[in-house]
């Protein structure tokens, strides 16, 4: 393993651990996040919520510490694992083309987000 491999791997670890002391956490329950039930219009993910990935980018920009040099985009889909726990999360492309990182509705409260989905 590289030294870039394991700082990002430490990166990572200690950014999952602040989510649990209210980093990104908050930041999804703010009223300015925006939800988009089955942003995709598959009827088979009907109970899905999804968050788009370029509001998720800010969100974990404005959570880590600017002398953090990890990529977000890099950060989005293991920081949403430990969230909300692995095989619970999917990158959807919306019917507007954009990304959305989803879950079920079930799978974000219980994490201790409140989605307000539009």
């Amino acid at each position: 393993m590289t030294t870039l491999d394991a700082d990002r791997k430490e990166y990572i670890r200690r950014v999952k651990r602040d989510f649990h002391h209210g980093l990104l956490g908050p930041r999804l329950n703010d009223s300015k996040t925006k939800f988009v039930r089955n942003p995709s219009g598959d009827p088979a993910n009907a109970r899905e919520l999804g968050v788009k990935s370029k509001q998720l980018y800010y969100l974990i920009k404005d959570a880590k510490e600017p002398a953090d040099a990890t990529p977000e985009d890099a950060l989005k889909m293991p920081l949403l694992e430990h969230l909300l726990g692995q095989g619970h999360v999917v990158l959807r492309a919306g019917s507007d083309r954009e990304d959305y990182f989803c879950a079920s509705e079930e799978a974000w409260r219980k994490a201790g987000v409140t989605p307000t989905d539009r």
